[in-house]
């Protein structure tokens, strides 16, 4: 009996052990006893969750989530500041602070240029709503206070350990003022990010009819924002290639650069006098929603199209890109020129394609976003109305491909950027070993399958026995190289 009695007290303390996980009291709890151990990743956006999927395959309990966020509860849609919590295999009980405001420039930016950023708050004595069950079945505690930690200290670290970043640090070389081999370490994630180029809703309706792709099939899919209601009637408009209209590079390049010449009005991409049905006319003004040059995306427009600095040196080539100080228009909705607006979020560059769309201020607009994006997946409808167009004949998403990576995958689709690990020498022991594991994860066969992304063969992975998530080839963890193809 009592050893019955003891098996049970064990199981039920263990029960509870699990069933809490590290919540605040057992950080507390961790921290006083000399168990917890704490790290800080910062950097890009793009690769928030699969990131977390990472850390979280580390864990051997529940994983909680800490988010300065007050809706979102799902990592890659929960805000910029987050904390992950659980105990792991590699380090024991372990919060990871992680933190993707400013783009990927800050997984070096705080090394290189001496930035200061904000993570949540010391996640134990941090100011949390009620703890909720998230999308991905973890607790979350939402609302959660952050802090500029070399401004205001805590016990957590005031320094990031490192990061993840969309491209590797040579494609932000005129922003460092110290190179990142100098104060750290650099390696390929292992992991492709697909990028496309994205429209206003009524710019891929009129890329359709002067494309000859607005027949009666092609554009009787319905989507209704106000509802989130998608209607499908026979071809699929918006993913299959008989139906979506297509951009050369060379087009949208002309749109990009700075002094490009497509940038008077929409005429060379639309044809001279064209106006659709609701009145817009192509000789009207260009609106380029692209991201700030700190972020990823930003960096992998201008290296894919651009050249920049890829091309940079006595060869020459590069050009560079145009940013809002070079907009000639006067609005968005002005009669000629270009418009351009920055943007320090993905979010921020789909609410302006979204807002071409509105009847008061009806335009076209054309950006760049990374295929982890999926119109018909928003849940807020000021970011919903746009979709990605072909590019060079080939689609970054056809039916069917709802991971948005195949073509990619196959190397017909090549705008595909090679994540970058950076791990600073100031890392701590743990913050390195954390950055290691999570690094491990993000580029395995197991880690997170997610729209978007997909495996480098040039970690081990073979694309003959995944054919769906491993590459055909890789850029050796250089974005200023073709990618060379192995199978």
């Amino acid at each position: 009996m009592k050893l019955h009695q003891i098996a049970l007290a064990v199981a039920t303390l263990a029960a509870a052990g699990q069933a809490a996980a590290l919540d605040q009291a057992a950080i507390a709890a961790a921290r006083a006893g000399g168990t917890l151990k704490e790290v800080w990743v910062s950097g890009a956006s793009a690769v928030t969750r699969n990131a977390f999927e990472a850390f979280k395959a580390d864990c051997t309990d529940p994983v909680h989530i800490y988010t300065n966020d007050a809706a979102g509860t799902v990592p890659g849609s929960a805000g910029d500041f987050m904390a992950y919590a659980c105990t792991t295999n590699t380090l024991g009980p372990t919060v990871a602070y992680h933190t993707v405001a400013g783009g990927s420039f800050n997984a070096f930016a705080p090394h290189v240029v001496g930035a200061q950023l904000e993570r949540v708050k010391q996640a134990d004595i941090a100011s949390c709503a009620a703890p909720v069950v998230g999308g991905t079945g973890d607790t979350v505690y939402r609302s959660c206070t952050k802090v500029n930690p070399v401004v205001t200290a805590d016990l957590a670290p005031d320094l990031p350990d490192g990061g993840f970043s969309d491209v590797d640090s040579p494609l932000f070389q005129d922003l460092f003022t110290t190179a990142p081999a100098s104060v750290g370490t650099e390696a390929s994630a292992n992991v492709f990010q697909v990028f496309g180029v994205a429209v206003s809703t009524n710019l891929y309706r009129a890329m359709q009819q002067v494309q000859g792709k607005n027949s009666a099939t092609c554009t009787d899919d319905t989507y209704v924002t106000a509802t989130k209601t998608y209607t499908q009637n026979g071809l699929h408009d918006f993913r299959d290639p008989a139906c979506m209209p297509s951009i050369t590079k060379a087009q949208y390049t002309s749109i990009a650069a700075l002094g490009g010449g497509y940038q008077s009005n929409w005429e060379p991409l639309l044809g001279v006098g064209y106006v659709d049905g609701n009145g817009t006319a192509a000789a009207s003004a260009v609106n380029l929603c692209r991201r700030v040059p700190t972020s990823g995306t930003q960096a992998s427009s201008n290296a894919y199209f651009l050249r920049s600095p890829c091309n940079r040196g006595t060869a020459g080539g590069e050009l560079l890109p145009a940013s809002t100080v070079d907009s000639t228009a006067a609005s968005a909705t002005a009669a000629s020129g270009i418009w351009i607006t920055e943007s320090s979020g993905t979010s921020d560059v789909k609410k302006c394609l979204n807002k071409a769309n509105d009847n008061a201020t009806r335009y076209f607009a054309i950006g760049v976003v990374s295929a982890e994006n999926n119109p018909f997946g928003e849940t807020l409808t000021d970011r919903d109305d746009y979709r990605f167009v072909m590019l060079d004949g080939v689609s970054p998403e056809n039916v069917g491909d709802d991971r948005a990576r195949q073509n990619a995958i196959d190397s017909k689709y090549g705008f595909a950027m090679e994540l970058s690990a950076f791990t600073a020498n100031s890392a701590s022991v743990d913050g390195a070993a954390m950055l290691a594991t999570m690094t491990a994860g993000m580029g395995t066969v197991g880690g997170a399958d997610l729209r978007g992304l997909y495996i480098s063969p040039a970690g081990g992975a073979d694309h003959n026995a995944n054919p769906n998530i491993v590459g055909k080839g890789t850029r050796f963890g250089n974005n200023c190289q073709s990618i060379n193809m192995f199978f």
